[in-house]
């Protein structure tokens, strides 16, 4: 078992927090020289109306990180016995109709409810 750096003890050496690496330093200086800012150029992209839906969609999606924060999935713990239901919202135009004959499954998650099986 390795000693290691016991708890609470005040690091020492190496690069300052939030320091970028060469990389990242080289990068940024060469958009600098370029005057190209690719957060400018996408929001340009996003906002002209003459740009395609689905590339709006894109690069909405890609800025939108910078933003908010990435929500995590969640674990549902579910235990040997739980049953899992699927539900729909009332009316939902997406799913309504997706069991029709010729129509392929619904795009769009469904809620999902736990229940617990009696026992």
């Amino acid at each position: 078992m390795g000693m290691g750096r016991p708890k609470g003890l005040a690091k020492t050496g190496g690069r300052k927090l939030g320091t970028p690496n060469k990389n990242s330093h080289a990068l940024s200086e060469r958009l600098e020289r370029l005057a190209c800012d690719p957060i400018e150029g996408l929001a340009k992209i996003a906002l002209d109306p003459a740009t395609k839906p689905e590339l709006k969609v894109l690069c909405f999606a890609e800025l939108a990180q910078y933003v908010y924060p990435k929500r995590k999935a969640v674990d549902l713990g579910l235990n040997e016995g739980t049953r899992v239901s699927a539900l729909h919202p009332a009316g939902c135009q997406l799913c309504s109709g997706s069991n029709a004959p010729g129509r392929s499954a619904s795009p769009v998650q469904p809620y999902v409810r736990a229940a617990q099986t009696p026992s």
